[in-house]
This record gives structure tokens, C-alpha cells and sequence, in this order.
């Protein structure tokens, strides 16, 4: 089963060589996946860790960040309609996205006429889920996090969630029956597109450094998940929660 993809793809060839200032770049980021993707490399940040994607709009409008890493839906629109002046840098995250059954899925029409919690309803997570089952008759409850996906199924009052990494592998560990697992990018026909690196055009900081830090991370932990988990598992209080087993298990 495909876990988190966390791939560096350069979008744009900046040239951010800024004055050099010693002070270190300030970096936000989402809790999660991101976090788990750059954890490696935060000693060159003063980074700010955001649970859920709530401030990130506000952090894009105010600018005062050098680089966000964030949803690319939030922070693309944000730039078409002027109220941001951050550019994507890079897409670390695809395809991170899974319906979860207690009973087999064959195909989407295993859905019809069945209910199922979901998150992101405005963002990417529930922007796909309505197109794969714009055809079908689903009847989709809408959290505002992906924290609340786990519960409800546990405790059987949903028997459909979806959900993402690393929540996935937590929900599973927590199980003792199996599950079933489809990936959205199956019905999707096509990789997901889902977390940015954003920079702020105006920084004084060399983030070309930083995105190379970030670029030689993500290879890092692609080649060394167990290592990697292990050396990141007391950066951030969330990561310790997730625990290194999970960390490990949910990287591709």
C-alpha cells in the first residue's frame, strides 16, 4: 500500500540568494505529514508548528514568514486573487489520501448509498472526494480535522472515514480487526497534488539553502524511514505522540 509521498519537485528555478542575514529563515507548518517531512532539517529554520490549517490563510495575508509550508489549494488561491504574496517553491506531498472500510471496496459503487466522514471539505481532501463520487449517492459528514476521523471509526458510529498519513497507520495500530484501505488516487486516475512550499518573494534569508536542506531530508528519509524516524522522534511533541513505528511505517 503507497503511505506518504513525500517528493521535492523544484516549481520554479528562484533566484533567493537574499543579503545572508545570520539570523535563520522563520518556517510555518502544518502538523502531519509536512511536519514529518521537514522535521529533519528544523535546526536551520526558527520554525512554528500550526495545528490544522485554520491560521494558515491569516500567515499568507500577513507575509511576515519566509517560507509556509501548506496546502497548494490555500496558498494558490490566496496568490490568484492578490491577497498573497508567496510563491510555490516546490510540491513535497501527493497523493496522501485514503478511504477507510470495514468491509471490502471493489470499486467507488461499493459507496452508494452509504454515509462517511470526511475532513478538508473546502480544501483538496474534500475537493477529490466529491468528484470521485460525483456519481454516486454519498452521504458525507464533514469534520474540521483529520484528528476526528479516528475516533468515530473506532467506535463504530462511522464505518466509513477518510483519512490521511500518518492518522492512517495510528488508526490501523489501534485495531484489532483488519481494515480496508482504497487510495484516492486510484479513482483519481492521477497524483494528488497536496502540500507546497511557499517562499516569500520579498525574504532578505538565502532560502535557495533552505530548500536544498529540505530537498536533501526528503531523500534522506525516503532511503532511511526507520533511521529517520528515530532521529526526528523528539523534535516536536506531536511527533512523540505519533511515535517512531508509526513515523516509519507510514513513509513510502
Amino acid at each position: 500500500m503507497r503511505k506518504i509521498i513525500i517528493t521535492l519537485l523544484l516549481v520554479f528555478g528562484f533566484s533567493l540568494m537574499g543579503c545572508k542575514k545570520s539570523e535563520k529563515p522563520t518556517l510555518l507548518v502544518p502538523a502531519g505529514s509536512p511536519l514529518i517531512a521537514v522535521a529533519g532539517m528544523l535546526d536551520d529554520v526558527d520554525y512554528e508548528v500550526t495545528i490544522g490549517p485554520s491560521l494558515l490563510p491569516s500567515e499568507f495575508i500577513k507575509g511576515e514568514k519566509d517560507i509556509i509550508i501548506a496546502p497548494v489549494i490555500i496558498g494558490a488561491k490566496l496568490y490568484n486573487v492578490g491577497s498573497s504574496k508567496y510563491k510555490l517553491a516546490a510540491v513535497i506531498g501527493f497523493s496522501n489520501l485514503y478511504i477507510v472500510s470495514r468491509t471490502p471496496l471493489n470499486s467507488i459503487n461499493d459507496l452508494d448509498n452509504k454515509s462517511m466522514l470526511a475532513f478538508g471539505e473546502q480544501a483538496t481532501p474534500g475537493i477529490v472526494l466529491k468528484q470521485v463520487t460525483q456519481d454516486i449517492n454519498l452521504d458525507i459528514e464533514w469534520g474540521s480535522d483529520i484528528k476526528e476521523m479516528i475516533a468515530p471509526f473506532k467506535t463504530k458510529r462511522h464505518d466509513y472515514v477518510l483519512i490521511s498519513e500518518p492518522a492512517l497507520t495510528t488508526l490501523k495500530n489501534s485495531l484489532e480487526q483488519e481494515v480496508y484501505v482504497m487510495s484516492l488516487k486510484e479513482l483519481f486516475l492521477g497524483e494528488i497534488i497536496q502540500v507546497g512550499v511557499f517562499i516569500n518573494p520579498n525574504s532578505d534569508k538565502n532560502l535557495t539553502k533552505i530548500l536544498n536542506k529540505i530537498n536533501k531530508n526528503i531523500e534522506y528519509l525516503n532511503e532511511n524511514n526507520v533511521a529517520y524516524a528515530k532521529k526526528i522522534i523528539n523534535v516536536h511533541e506531536q511527533l512523540k505522540e505519533f511515535g517512531e513505528k508509526t513515523i516509519s511505517s507510514s513513509i513510502l
